[in-house]
Order: C-alpha cells, then sequence, then structure tokens
C-alpha cells in the first residue's frame, strides 16, 4: 500500500501532474497538469501507454514501459524513480522526473494500481493540492499518513487520509497539530509496547511495524496493523511515512484456527453408536457427540456446560470404584475421580460401567477413558468413549443360564438317559435319548456300541479318554459333550455326564449312570458369543488405535500450524504473510480432511469390515507432502515421488493417510544431521501386492539391536524428545489390518527403506 506516496506530495520538487494506472482495467488516467504540462488537451486519451508514446521518444518509452513492471513487482512503500526526456506538442523538449508507486495489490498478491508524479523544472507549478491523490487514498483499505515526532515531546499528522476516521474515529483536522488523543484510542494492555515499538523505530530510523488493539467510542475494540518508514527531518524531528488497516477479521480467523487447533487435539464430533464425551478437568461435559445423543437419550444443550460426567452413572458402582481406587493408591477417591484417576496417571483406562439413559432405562457399556493434554502436556480434560455391550451381556447372560438347566438336567436325570450295567456288559439308553436323535426305540441297539458307533469320529478320543478317566478313578465325574449321528444324516451336540454309582472292594467300576441332553442350541449360542466377544474385542482394538490415529494425525498439523504461525510472526513483508496464511489455508483443507476421515473410521467401529474405496497413491503422497510443507521446509528436504499415477488401491482412506503420514514424517525427522535429506517414494507391482518404498539417507536403524521391536508400541530408536514410540506401531497394525504387511531394511547412519506390501 502506498506508505511513501504523500512525500512525494510534500518534498518533491516542481510539480508538473500526477497520473493512474488500473492495472486490471488497463487504462490510465492522466491528471489536467501533467497534459498541459505538455501542452496537451485534457482529458487525455485512457487507453494504456498512450500519453507516454505521445511525449517520450522510443527508446525512452522502453525505459518507461520497464520501469513500471519493476514497480509492479515491488512490495507496499517502495517507490521507483527515474529521470526522461520528453516533447511538448509544441516542439519543446523537456526533461523531467518520474517516480511511481504500487497501491493496491489483489488476493494473490499481483498488483492492481499504480500511481505516478512527474516533476519538471518549470517555474510556476506548486504542490499545494492535488485532488488526484486525495481521490486514491478515498479508495484505499486503511490509512496513508505522515506521522511526526517532535524534539519537544510533541507529536502530530501532518498528513492523514480520510480513512483514519476508521482507524482512530478522528478526522485528519483533528490530529494535524496535536496527536496525544490518538494514544488514548490504543488498548491499554498494549500501549506500552506500542510506545517502545515507536521510540525503537524513532532511535534508530529502523522500520516500524506493529499488529495492535484499539478501543473505538462507536466500534468497540479492534485489530489494527501499522507499517512505517522514518526518515529525520533538519529540525531532528523525526517523520514515518505509513500506512494502517483494520485486521479484525483476520485476528479473529487465526485466533479461531488456533482454537479449533486445540480443540481437535480431544473432541471429535461423531455422527455413531459410539459415545464420545469430552469434559473439562472437573468433570464438566464440553463435548457431547451425535453417538452419545443417541446412546444416551439427551441432547447436546442439555448437558453441554451444565452437567458432570457421573449423570450417566450408576451411583453404587461409583462407590464400588471409589473404595477399590482409595484403597489401591492409599488416598481418598470420590466421584468423578472415580472414573479417571487411572487417566490422569496417562493410562488408558478401559472398563464395564452401566450407563443411565435420560428415562432411567440402563445399559452396559465398555468405556475407555484418556486424558487430553495441551502443548505442554498439561491435563485439560478427559476423553470417554463408550461402547453399547448388550449384546454380549446378554449372550453372557443367556450362557449361564444355559449352564444352569444343565445342572438341573444333571440332577434330575435331564432329557435322556442311560443306565450301563459294568459287570453284565449291558446297557440301557433311555426312548428320549433316542428320540433327541431323531431314532425310534428300537433303532439303536441297547449295547454300548450301539451308541458310541454314532458318535462323530473326531469326538470319539475325547469321549473314550474322558469315560476312562472317570472308570478309573481320576476324575470324580465323568462329562463330555460330543457330537452325534441324527437320523437325517445331521450331526448334534450332546451334552454326556455320568457318574459311577459303584464299585467292588478293589475300586473296580460296577454300574455307572448318566444323563444325554442336546445341547445343539446353547452350542450355537456358545458359538454366537464367541462371535460377539471377537467383535467387541476388534472393535475395542480399532478404538484403541483410533485413538492413537487422533493424537499422532492431530499432532502434526498441530506441529505445522505452530510452525506457520511462528513463520507468520517473523515475515517481514505482506508477500510472505500472505504465502504463509496460503500454507495455513492449505493445511487447514488437510486437516479438514483428515477429520472426515476419522470421522468415517468411527462410523464403521460398529463394523468388522473396514470401508474401502479406490485411492490414488500418487495423488495421497501428494497430499502427504503438501501437509508436512513445514517439517520439509525446516529440514530443507528434498521429497522425490516416484509413484506411477495410475496406481490406484482399494483401501481404508483413514489408514492410507496415516500410513503415509507416518513414514514420510519420521524419514524426515530422523534425518542426518550432516547431509541434505532426501526422500524417494516409489511403488510397483508384485504378484498380488502393491509395493510401496520409501527410502531416505537419513540416521538409518541398527536392525542388529532393534528388528524384533521395531514396530512395537512405544518403541524408540533414537535420542528425539518428540519421539513417541507410536507411530510405526500404528502403521504396522494398519496395514495388517487391511491385509498387507510392512518390512524395513536399515543400516546405520545410510538410511532406511520401509517397504509397504498394500493387497
Amino acid at each position: 500500500m502506498p506508505s511513501k506516496t504523500n512525500r512525494i506530495v510534500t518534498n518533491a520538487g516542481p510539480f508538473a501532474g500526477f497520473w493512474e494506472w488500473d492495472i486490471r482495467s488497463r487504462q490510465e488516467n492522466i491528471s489536467k497538469s501533467l497534459a498541459e504540462a505538455f501542452s496537451l488537451q485534457h482529458p487525455f486519451s485512457r487507453e494504456e501507454g498512450e500519453f507516454w508514446k505521445t511525449i517520450l521518444s522510443v527508446t525512452d518509452f522502453q525505459s518507461f514501459i520497464e520501469l513500471r513492471a519493476e514497480a509492479s513487482r515491488k512490495k507496499q512503500g517502495d517507490i521507483i524513480s527515474t529521470v526522461l526526456q520528453g516533447i511538448t506538442a509544441l516542439g519543446e523538449l523537456i526533461t523531467f522526473e518520474i517516480q511511481m508507486e504500487t497501491v493496491a495489490w489483489n488476493d494473490s498478491g499481483e498488483a492492481e494500481k499504480m500511481i505516478g508524479y512527474v516533476a519538471i523544472n518549470r517555474p510556476g507549478l506548486s504542490s499545494a493540492s492535488h485532488p488526484l491523490l486525495r481521490k486514491l487514498t478515498e479508495h484505499v483499505h486503511g490509512v496513508v499518513y505522515q506521522y511526526q515526532y517532535l524534539d519537544n515531546g510533541l507529536s502530530r499528522f501532518p498528513y492523514a487520509s480520510d480513512g483514519l476516521w476508521d482507524i482512530f474515529e478522528h478526522t485528519p483536522e483533528e490530529v494535524r497539530a496535536d496527536a496525544a488523543s490518538v494514544l488514548d484510542r490504543i488498548h491499554a494492555e498494549d500501549l506500552d509496547e506500542f510506545i517502545q515499538s515507536m521510540l525503537n523505530s524513532y532511535t534508530s530510523l529502523n522500520p516500524w511495524k506493529m499488529d495492535f488493539r484499539v478501543v473505538l467510542p462507536s466500534k468497540g475494540e479492534r485489530w489494527i496493523s501499522g507499517r512505517a518508514t522514518p526518515e529525520k527531518q533538519h529540525d531532528d524531528s523525526v517523520i514515518w511515512h505509513g500506512y494502517m488497516a483494520d485486521v479484525t477479521d483476520r485476528k479473529k480467523i487465526e485466533q479461531e484456527l488456533l482454537k479449533t487447533n486445540k480443540d481437535l487435539q480431544g473432541i471429535l464430533n461423531a455422527g455413531s453408536q459410539i459415545s464420545i464425551i469430552s469434559t473439562r478437568v472437573d468433570g464438566l461435559i464440553s463435548h457431547f457427540s451425535k453417538g452419545s445423543e443417541n446412546l444416551l437419550g439427551y441432547k447436546a444443550d442439555e448437558v453441554v456446560g451444565k452437567e458432570n460426567l457421573t449423570i450417566f452413572h450408576v451411583r453404587e458402582e461409583i462407590k464400588l470404584r471409589e473404595k477399590q481406587l482409595t484403597a489401591r493408591l492409599g488416598k481418598e477417591v470420590e466421584g468423578f475421580d472415580a472414573l479417571v484417576e487411572m487417566a490422569r496417571k496417562g493410562k488408558h483406562d478401559t472398563r464395564e460401567w452401566t450407563y443411565s439413559r435420560k428415562d432411567g432405562a440402563t445399559f452396559p457399556v465398555q468405556l475407555v477413558v484418556t486424558a487430553i493434554t495441551d502443548e505442554h502436556s498439561k491435563i485439560v480434560g478427559f476423553l470417554c468413549v463408550a461402547t453399547d455391550i448388550s449384546q454380549m451381556t446378554k449372550a453372557r447372560l443367556a450362557l449361564a443360564e444355559s449352564e444352569e438347566r444343565w445342572q438341573f438336567a444333571l440332577e434330575g436325570a435331564g432329557d435322556g438317559a442311560w443306565d450301563w450295567d459294568l459287570a453284565k456288559g449291558s446297557i440301557f439308553i433311555s426312548p428320549k435319548s433316542k428320540k433327541m436323535l431323531g431314532y425310534a426305540s428300537h433303532e439303536v441297539r441297547n449295547a454300548p456300541e450301539g451308541w458310541a458307533k454314532l458318535i462323530h469320529a473326531d469326538d470319539v478320543p475325547t469321549y473314550q479318554k474322558n469315560l476312562d478317566e472317570h472308570l478309573q478313578g481320576k476324575a470324580e465325574t465323568y462329562s463330555t459333550e460330543y457330537r452325534v449321528l441324527c437320523k437325517n444324516g445331521e450331526y448334534k451336540w450332546v451334552l454326556d455326564r455320568g457318574k459311577v454309582t459303584r464299585r467292588d472292594e478293589g475300586g473296580k467300576p460296577l454300574r455307572i449312570i448318566g444323563t444325554h441332553s442336546d445341547i445343539s442350541q446353547a452350542k450355537e449360542k456358545e458359538e454366537a458369543l464367541k462371535s460377539t466377544i471377537d467383535i467387541i474385542g476388534e472393535q475395542n482394538r480399532r478404538l484403541l488405535n483410533f485413538a492413537h490415529i487422533v493424537s499422532h494425525n492431530l499432532r502434526s498439523h498441530s506441529g505445522n500450524f505452530e510452525m506457520m504461525f511462528k513463520m507468520y510472526d517473523v515475515a517481514e513483508d505482506d508477500d510472505e504473510r500472505k504465502e504463509m496464511l496460503a500454507h495455513i489455508r492449505t493445511i487447514s483443507e488437510k486437516l479438514s480432511e483428515t477429520i472426515h476421515h476419522l470421522n468415517e473410521v468411527v462410523m464403521v467401529q460398529t463394523s468388522i469390515d473396514l470401508q474401502r474405496q479406490n485411492i490414488n497413491l500418487h495423488s495421497y503422497a501428494e497430499k502427504t507432502r503438501e501437509v508436512l510443507t513445514a517439517n520439509i521446509s525446516s529440514k530443507n528436504a528434498h521429497i522425490v515421488i516416484n509413484i506411477p499415477r495410475d496406481i490406484v488401491i482399494n483401501y481404508n482412506a483413514a489408514y492410507m493417510e496415516s500410513i503415509l503420514l507416518n513414514l514420510l514424517s519420521n524419514a524426515i525427522k530422523y534425518s542426518h544431521p550432516d547431509r541434505r535429506p532426501e526422500v524417494h517414494l516409489t511403488a510397483y507391482r508384485e504378484k498380488n501386492y502393491t509395493v510401496l518404498e520409501v527410502a531416505d539417507n537419513g540416521l538409518g536403524i541398527n536392525l542388529h539391536l532393534h528388528k524384533d521391536k521395531l514396530f512395537g508400541m512405544y518403541k524408540t530408536f533414537h535420542p528425539n524428545k518428540d519421539a513417541k514410540g507410536i507411530g510405526l506401531f500404528i502403521t504396522r497394525n494398519q496395514i495388517e489390518a487391511m491385509g498387507g504387511r510392512i518390512e524395513v531394511e536399515s543400516e546405520e547412519n545410510k538410511g532406511s527403506v520401509f517397504k509397504v506390501h498394500f493387497l
């Protein structure tokens, strides 16, 4: 923006006129005084370059074009000038100085508007007042000004555009003689820093820049960004030629991004049947997911900021846990602390609880409680992820009820009975035993071999072993489950139980009585229970893996945000700041995409089959490189992607993003200090697999020492304070969960090659 334009007016020599170039429309405005200085009629043609072609030689016209192009690339406050010769309409040769400056840019940082000044050594011209300058500054967002600090301690604004009202709610006339009232507008918390920064610029004559707050009578608190260049005057005063703009909206965006970055480290709103609740350190609910609403019957606005997590718990269970932890830890544990005490100690506390819905109904859950920490590892809350395990609990109860029925059958002779006289070698098999298999009474002989030949061949060894152990007195009772052939050709599961009722003096068994119970339905329930337990186990494993994915992936984005904001703070000009904001916008977009993928992971937690989609491996590698822009820049790393653009893998998107992010960020993080990091990503087909290779020239790993624990949880192999030992563990589990495998080749001080086989 035109931070020195006013200086052109006040400090220049003989004045001829102004010109304005609208780069976007390719048109020029030539002031009346400038046209008349060359004896030309006004208004002159607005066609771009027409005026200069009229007054300049071919050589000087080319010099003018080159100078104008150079000025369009300059940053705010930079004035370009040169001396040219022109010919008036009357044939007079005039030597003049031309100064030009870019005063407006578009969102991409490209110049949109330029103004210029022409000075001719001709008497009779003055610089008293120039309407064109006023017109231009009226359309500039902010205020163009001169601020003067006198050696007697007074200050004033010799010149300020009308935009001063938007910044300080003062007119230029009100501060032209005394600027003290402007200082009254500056926020009390920023005033000392503002004064000190001006004094530093005053003594060093270095450019001044600062973002500060003002408190205005009508608009309240606003953020202002100021930039100015100081210039020592003949009377020892200093005049700053500068520009200020209201950047409140930008500051709000920055603050919202920072808040979002913190929130996303511990809170994820998931619209699934999994309850995700986050709390403050005191237990007050701060986030209540859609899944929580579905399971518990409350709306988020009914509990967020109003209720403690204990509202969903059965009081008797909390009291029991209080006693357990108090005895275990040797200190009093009460209320909400009973739910999170283990998480406070850095552990993932997983246990079964009973949740109570809004309507009073209760249901069992498996609850995982994890501490949420800030960037300084301070606990700021807790993340509570609960899964409804009603199905598993019902199956467990059903099995217990079946066992009770079997006990009753044993005591009361059950569905079928048998009586074996060992001394005579005869056996009685009740009609009920035969009927449960679909046989008529006469179709199964009352002989030991009559029943034994119906037993499934695979079960005979177990049947014979258990029976012999009881007959020999090694087991108090006899009990065996086996499959028996039915008349229709199918097999039924039978529980065969018995007890020797009489032995001779030498302990030889003489008689054994037992029962047959059809346990086919119980077996089906048992298999269903096992399947349910497997499902719950798989879901819990995914839940833990998901928690690690959230922490690991968002920490990468959080680190990128932090680095970009630091780079933004030390940027030297608007172009650099715009570039940083562009990177921040890209990281924000990638963060949104990451959150979308993580939400998909949550949505599939109740399903064994991970959701897949067709993923272009080259595209995902490029996206990962963009996400890690800050890391790559900080290490000056060279990332080469040699992945064919036509390689497509049917894979889970969140897992693919996490795998690429882990491998590439590790390659950059553990680079060798004595050489520029280089990472090469290649891919190819090998049998039924697509193989991705990530090769680096970093520190390498001593596989002789670490090969067996390379992919272990919390295992680290380099003295890096940021190493958590979780990335490779997550990566391997994700790859294996999708049917693939990961291998590594590495040599210390030379680098590593990780090979991922995607199925």
